[in-house]
């Protein structure tokens, strides 16, 4: 990969992804980015953009998987709040086993990177 200066991007929450193209730099190297990132509040907005992604891209695989079984109302918002509880319901085995274990293969996988060597 081309390495390109990304000292000068812009990194903040509401232009992230602007800052980033406009430089040149596609979303899908924001792993790359993150290693690259010296600034501890840079590294946590990348991280958190990485994450919402990843949680994203999660609730539209579930929406894929259950489209073709259920097309009601009450199913769409069934996956929604199974989605939110996965992430949010701290009382859940499946929430423990998402944050510690999934979202670290997920985040590995979406952008090949070791985040279980990698801290904030």
């Amino acid at each position: 990969m081309h390495q390109r200066s990304i000292s000068h991007v812009d990194i903040n929450h509401e232009r992230l992804i602007e800052s980033l193209h406009r430089t040149g730099i596609n979303i899908r190297h924001l792993g790359f980015v993150l290693l690259k990132t010296t600034t501890r509040a840079g590294r946590a907005i990348l991280l958190t953009e990485m994450v919402a992604r990843v949680i994203k891209n999660g609730c539209k695989n579930a929406f894929r998987d259950q489209s073709l079984l259920f097309s009601s109302r009450d199913k769409i918002q069934q996956i929604i709040l199974n989605q939110l509880n996965l992430i949010t319901d701290t009382n859940s085995t499946n929430h423990l086993s998402f944050w510690t274990t999934q979202l670290h293969a997920l985040l590995k996988t979406k952008w090949v990177i070791n985040f279980l060597e990698y801290s904030l």
